[in-house]
């Protein structure tokens, strides 16, 4: 589920407590991975965890790939119109979690999985040689899925860096060509910083690229070259947004925009980043969806709810 040794048994009994009252049935249509039972494997014979030893179960429904396979098998990016229902997806799912007070932390390609159909899930259990009626009944019986769907269908999945939003925020979140402004410079984060990484999943989902991909250099750091290449496509960044980070110093010449270390003219805008054959009415309309969901400020960045109100999420 996400965590690493030697934290995996306390950090997937974390996930599990945080979303056990939530991550259920309610949830199969809010493109939320549905939660169904937990079960610490101690009460098994010793043969069963000798391999591993005693470590925490956790029972999901049965799904797909992760659409970073997908981006990988469509380089130069998936259809518009299935880009689109992902997107209204992941959105939807993002909305319920935040308005039950939890933020996920790393949304990316890697943590979407694909739906799967009921035959599509016969023929993985056949695969498997999972032959137990029993086994069967109660995979087949959970109401996660049903008949194949009508269009793509996705669920956000890896809760395993959740945390709850009455609790402190502390420390660097998220994968780094996924990662906010704001997680950047060490400034207050929350709920905007999923939505920070929403919109560079999806200009990913729609182009097979990173919309930020930054590189450590000679004589300058990493996140450096990530703040330039923000700026280079949203705009300078202004001394009253920087300075609510407490690493700001590292970055920035006191009292100007300018970094100390990389600066790149603000030459491509989110339009200039997609490709040359798009026409204008295909790339205009996502990249004012995406550049409302990439405000430097976190009070003025869409909401989950904010963006599914846009335009391009309603066009056939």
């Amino acid at each position: 589920m996400g965590s690493f040794p030697p934290f995996g048994f306390a950090g997937t009994r974390e996930e599990t407590d945080l979303l056990r009252p939530k991550l259920c049935a309610p949830w199969k249509s809010m493109h939320m991975l549905v939660f169904v039972k937990w079960s610490c494997f101690k009460k098994f014979p010793a043969r069963s965890i000798a391999i591993n030893g005693r470590h925490l179960g956790i029972v999901t429904e049965a799904l797909g790939q992760n659409l970073l396979k997908s981006i990988i098998s469509s380089p130069k990016g998936l259809p518009l119109s299935q880009v689109r229902s992902i997107s209204k997806q992941v959105l939807q799912g993002l909305e319920a979690l935040h308005s039950y007070g939890i933020m996920h932390t790393d949304i990316k390609p890697e943590n979407v999985l694909l739906e799967l159909s009921e035959r599509d899930i016969r023929e993985m259990m056949k695969k498997y040689g999972v032959t137990d009626k029993a086994a069967e009944s109660a995979v087949l019986g959970t109401e996660a899925f049903g008949d194949a769907p009508q269009q793509i269908g996705v669920k956000i999945a890896d809760f395993s860096n959740a945390f709850e939003l009455s609790k402190p925020c502390e420390g660097k979140i998220q994968t780094r060509q996924y990662r906010a402004l704001e997680v950047i410079i060490g400034a207050k984060y929350g709920p905007p910083a999923d939505m920070w990484s929403v919109a560079c999943m999806i200009f990913e989902l729609a182009t097979g690229e990173y919309l930020f991909n930054p590189e450590k250099g000679p004589g300058y750091p990493m996140e450096d070259h990530h703040l330039a290449l923000i700026a280079q496509t949203l705009g300078s960044i202004r001394p009253e947004i920087y300075k609510q980070g407490t690493y700001w110093q590292e970055f920035f010449e006191k009292g100007t925009s300018r970094l100390k270390f990389v600066n790149l003219e603000p030459s491509k805008t989110i339009v200039e980043h997609f490709p040359a054959s798009w026409k204008y009415k295909e790339s205009r309309p996502l990249a004012n969806f995406l550049k409302k969901m990439l405000v430097y400020n976190t009070n003025e960045r869409a909401t989950a709810r904010d963006a599914l109100e846009d335009r391009w999420l309603k066009e056939d």
